[in-house]
C-alpha cells in the first residue's frame, strides 16, 4: 500500500468508475488507513492524493454528487421559509430559485 502510494502521486482511478460511487468509501478507507503507518509528510502527502482522487470521482459524475447536495439545500430553504418572516423571507426564496435551477 505504502510502496504504491510513494511512487504513484497520482491515481489513475478511471478503471473504477464503473461501479459509479460505491468504490469510493472503500478508496478512502484504504487512504486512511495507509496515513496511520506514514510520518507526518507521507501523510500529508497521501491526504492529497485522497483529495485528488475523491476530486476525479465528483468531476466524473457530478450529477450524483450536486443532485443530492442541491435537493438538500432546497429542503433547508424550504424548512427556513416556514420560520422566517420579511426580508429574510425573500432571501431564502432567491437562494431556492437558484437552487432548482442548478438542478
Amino acid at each position: 500500500m505504502l510502496k504504491i502510494l510513494r511512487n504513484h502521486p497520482h491515481f489513475n482511478i478511471q478503471p473504477f468508475f464503473e461501479w459509479e460511487f460505491k468504490v469510493l468509501p472503500i478508496m478512502v478507507n484504504w487512504f486512511t488507513k495507509a496515513t496511520i503507518f506514514v510520518d507526518a509528510s507521507s501523510g500529508e502527502r497521501i491526504n492529497k492524493t485522497k483529495l485528488s482522487t475523491i476530486y476525479d470521482f465528483i468531476k466524473e459524475f457530478p450529477m450524483l454528487y450536486i443532485e443530492p447536495v442541491t435537493r438538500k439545500e432546497i429542503a433547508e430553504c424550504t424548512a427556513l421559509e416556514e420560520k422566517v418572516h420579511g426580508d429574510e423571507l425573500e432571501e431564502i426564496r432567491q437562494r431556492k430559485a437558484r437552487a432548482w435551477r442548478r438542478l
